[in-house]
């Protein structure tokens, strides 16, 4: 029987160039930090493959993170 990790980190990325560009990253881990970083860098990473695609690099605007526990919320930021 295999464990499920206990915490989804759910990041998101925007940015503003010519148009709003965004990307999400999700990440599962038993660590909330472990958990937390790799979502941001999913973000990130799919942020900057979205311009790219587009054409359009932007200017960071936003960045938001959601950690749940199971389908309750348990943290949220944005910065």
């Amino acid at each position: 029987m295999s464990k499920t990790p206990t915490y989804k980190a759910v990041a998101f990325e925007h940015s503003h160039g010519r148009d709003y560009n965004i990307g999400q990253g999700v990440a599962f881990s038993d660590s909330i930090k472990e958990a937390i970083k790799a979502a941001k860098h999913r973000a990130f990473n799919a942020l900057r493959d979205a311009e790219m695609e587009a054409e359009d690099p932007g200017t960071s605007i936003l960045a938001t993170i959601e950690v749940f526990r199971g389908d309750k919320k348990i943290y949220f930021e944005s910065y």
